[in-house]
């Protein structure tokens, strides 16, 4: 199967400048590194001498040096600099308006901060690193006190939390909207700490709302009431009396059927049984649990005679079968999933989980040996959820259980059907693509499957011509210093793309400068503009022109000596990055992972005692791109030699940990790997394999030894 899209080749011109030379360089990461270290006299010292010796660098280092005034003390000194600075024409003048602007919030200036920060607010582009310069601007509005400002402050937060994707970013715009004068806003923050599971604050917000409230919101005021007594109350029955009472209430509304969908939920699990059972149980409890999940039973029933093809009921029906397949090792429980999932499909047909029901059901079905079921239900997500993003997946078992039984030419057209739907970053459509060539050699084309260590021929690559036109070369001086900045995982990076995006999007070459970006390490800006923009994107997916962008070549260069180091494939180590933090170099996880590679820093430290090539100073700089890679590369060659060498399980590893993967390769047929991919019990790191193998097919075939496009080889 030949897969032709078309590449501009000059989208990635500018990787050969990598590392722009600044006289004034060395200076600014001397004083970066006393900021970081609370020497704020002595990066003053180092801001004001780059300034004195690069006019390139001289905007942003005084910037900088008057954030390090204001945290010495001298805000008033700060913010006086900054005035000055955000008369400039410098990109400095974007960093400059976004500190001044918090600290004049902060100095209680308001109707200055709001001014200051207005430009920023209505850049075209919103990554999400410029949320807390957002939430300043609509404290400020909120903190002016006047009625307009009031009511524009409020509902930016509302429109923030509807859009919000962290838990972090839910909590810090319901903070605001707890003290909305509005009751809707208010059910709104309390909603956000239900969902979270944070009952005392959404207790403090419902205690705010008179008990009789008004007709429009009484139904989700007392439904999240509810929630808060089966959260908190010593008597769960409490809890879910009032949940029922809710959904007497209330049963044509949304908060009536989330009541009974939570009431179902907690019943099912007050009627869960401990396993292993004690040997001796009072017949009391006992009765007790049987007549909870009796309770349960009827009213899941209820949920989905009477409430048919609602998200409540779906969701609810999607919950019970993950709660069977928690004991997957009890046949029982299995078919119990099984039998929920398949309620799931019939009576909600529409909800977003059925095509996953169906997904799922189809594996326990093959499973099982039932072969003939299982390719049902496959072949109804190809047929009927022709836009659910498990096409591939479908299609591509569909044509494993084709190929299975003799049938070529159905395989044939289930595998095609995989790759038009799945796209190239797709772990599926390159299976599929993979497997046409197995069928016949002439699905080959040029391109030979990835070589990855102890996988064999698993993934194939498109095919992709580039055309011999190219754009002119990016010569913009800020290009340099923002690659400056990404490579030592500065901010200042970020805040040179916001001072050039409107020139980006009105540029004939857009692709070039995104390409650009993304290079630098900026890719997860890069996929905000595109979201938003839609440029690159045809039927909301990505034009030719759009992937270099997407799938970019960020930190090449350290990439590449990682890679030469440690023997692995660069695009590998690139693919790893690009799923674990689309390359942000400061992002860190709840449970403390940091960095490009995302790395525990106990992890590195542990990497840093085996192998002298990891030293301190790697472990302590893992905000650093290159010192991420590093750890990274190498960690990433210590788990492939504990996995034999191979590279699906060394993935697995990298999200998992090795212990787990042999735990599963002991339990699951390792041979196959489609099979053990499946298998994986942990959703993330089931995910984790696919997102990563798909990005690696993705980036061979942009970037493939037949058909590299970058000049920095």
């Amino acid at each position: 199967m030949r897969r032709v899209v078309t590449v501009f080749c000059a989208l990635l011109l500018c990787a050969s400048a990598w590392s722009a030379s600044f006289s004034g360089a060395d200076a600014y990461v001397t004083g970066r590194d006393a900021e970081a270290a609370g020497r704020n006299a002595d990066a003053i010292t180092a801001y004001e001498n780059c300034a004195k010796a690069d006019a390139a660098l001289a905007g942003f280092a005084r910037v900088r040096a008057a954030l390090c005034r204001a945290r010495g003390g001298d805000k008033d000194g700060a913010v006086a600099q900054l005035r000055d600075l955000v008369n400039s024409e410098d990109a400095s003048v974007w960093f400059a308006r976004g500190e001044l602007g918090t600290l004049l919030f902060h100095q209680g200036v308001f109707a200055e901060a709001i001014a200051v920060l207005q430009p920023i607010i209505d850049s075209p582009i919103a990554p999400r690193w410029l949320d807390a310069y957002e939430r300043v601007y609509g404290d400020s509005l909120i903190a002016l006190g006047n009625e307009p400002g009031f009511a524009k402050g409020l509902a930016l937060f509302s429109t923030m939390l509807a859009e919000a994707r962290t838990r972090t970013q839910r909590f810090e715009t319901a903070k605001r909207l707890a003290n909305a004068p509005d009751i809707s806003q208010r059910l709104e923050a309390a909603h956000v700490y239900v969902s979270a599971g944070e009952f005392v604050e959404a207790s403090k917000v419902l205690a705010t709302i008179p008990a009789a409230g008004d007709a429009k919101n009484s139904d989700k005021a007392e439904y999240l009431r509810a929630r808060v007594t089966l959260a908190t109350d010593t008597n769960r029955d409490a809890g879910r009396t009032a949940l029922l009472a809710v959904a007497k209430a209330y049963p044509n509304t949304e908060s009536g059927r989330l009541a009974l969908m939570h009431a179902a939920r907690s019943y099912y699990s007050a009627g869960e049984e401990p396993r292993p059972a004690p040997k001796k149980e009072a017949a009391a409890v006992i009765q007790l649990r049987k007549a909870n999940r009796d309770t349960a039973e009827k009213l899941f029933d209820v949920l989905t005679n009477n409430l048919p093809n609602t998200k409540e009921t779906g969701d609810a029906l999607w919950w019970l079968a993950q709660q069977h397949l928690e004991h997957d090792d009890e046949p029982a429980e299995v078919a119990a999933a099984l039998a929920e999932l398949q309620v799931l499909v019939k009576a909600c047909p529409d909800h977003e989980r059925a095509p996953d029901a169906l997904f799922r059901s189809a594996l326990i079905l093959r499973e099982q040996g039932d072969h003939k079921a299982a390719f049902a239900a496959l072949q109804q997500v190809v047929e009927k959820y022709r836009d659910s993003s498990l096409v591939p997946a479908a299609a591509f078992d569909c044509g494993r259980l084709y190929a299975a039984l003799g049938n070529q030419d159905a395989a044939d057209k289930m595998f095609r059907r995989a790759v038009d739907a799945g796209g190239i970053g797709n772990f599926y459509a390159h299976r599929a693509q993979q497997r046409l060539a197995e069928i016949d050699p002439k699905h080959a084309g040029d391109v030979a499957s990835i070589a990855a260590p102890g996988i064999g021929a698993y993934l194939r690559p498109f095919e992709i011509e580039h055309r011999a036109k190219e754009h002119a070369p990016l010569k913009d001086a800020w290009i340099d210093r923002m690659r400056f900045f990404a490579d030592h995982g500065y901010e200042e990076a970020e805040w040179e793309v916001l001072a050039h995006a409107k020139a980006i999007l009105e540029s004939k070459h857009v692709g070039a400068y995104l390409a650009a970006i993304s290079d630098a390490g900026l890719a997860a800006t890069v996929d905000q503009i595109i979201n938003k923009t839609k440029w690159g994107l045809k039927d909301e997916r990505p034009t030719a022109e759009a992937l270099p962008a997407l799938y970019p070549r960020a930190y090449w260069p350290a990439v590449q000596k990682t890679a030469n180091e440690t023997g692995a494939d660069p695009l590998l180590l690139l693919a790893i990055a690009r799923q674990e933090s689309l390359f942000q170099a400061r992002i860190e996880s709840h449970a403390g992972a940091t960095g490009v590679m995302q790395l525990m820093p106990s992890t590195a430290a542990w990497i840093a005692k085996t192998d002298t090539a990891i030293g301190v100073e790697h472990v302590d700089t893992l905000h650093r791109p290159e010192s991420s890679l590093r750890v990274g590369g190498y960690y990433y060659r210590y788990i492939l030699g504990k996995q034999g060498g191979n590279t699906v399980f060394a993935v697995a590893s990298y999200n998992a940990g090795p212990g787990n993967v042999n735990k599963w390769r002991a339990r699951y047929d390792a041979s196959d790997l489609d099979n053990f991919i499946e298998a994986i019990p942990f959703d993330e790191t089931r995910d984790f394999v696919k997102k990563v193998l798909g990005n690696y097919a993705a980036y061979h075939s942009l970037y493939g030894a037949q058909k590299r496009v970058a000049v920095n080889n």
